[in-house]
């Protein structure tokens, strides 16, 4: 899920992280045609689904970034259940600022997301995955 659609819905959203194994025997890559477009029969599938993420670890993430600006008039306006949060980190000069503090404040949601979904894959597939 982008970060940016996380950010902009006006309550906010259940993040359930996501996953799955096996999809890669499913439908294997470099396969000669026609068989590149048929699935795997007998490939052994699995999908695993960890606990919610809460919307506090989101704004906790986001808490941490050192920001000194606020976007001016030519910024897209900030919207959604994190204006608030987002707003008091922006405190204003340039846009050029305020657009590289707002893609920090996407990488940190995106990071906390990404961290939860290797966590879980962590725990199904154990030491096989790679850091």
């Amino acid at each position: 899920m982008g970060s940016r659609i996380l950010m902009e819905t006006v309550k906010p959203p259940v993040i359930i992280p996501m996953w799955l194994t096996g999809f890669d025997t499913l439908m294997p890559e470099g396969r000669a045609t026609p068989w590149r477009f048929l699935p795997r029969y007998g490939a052994q599938l699995s999908v695993a689904f960890g606990s919610p993420i809460i919307p506090d670890d989101i704004i906790d993430a986001i808490g941490l970034i050192d920001s000194k600006v606020s976007p001016p008039d030519t910024v897209q306006p900030v919207v959604g259940w994190l204006k608030d949060v987002i707003s008091l980190k922006l405190e204003a000069t340039s846009m050029a600022q305020a657009q590289e503090d707002l893609f920090q404040i996407r990488s940190a949601v995106t990071a906390v997301i990404q961290r939860r979904v290797e966590a879980l894959g962590r725990t199904v597939c154990g030491d096989t995955l790679t850091r």
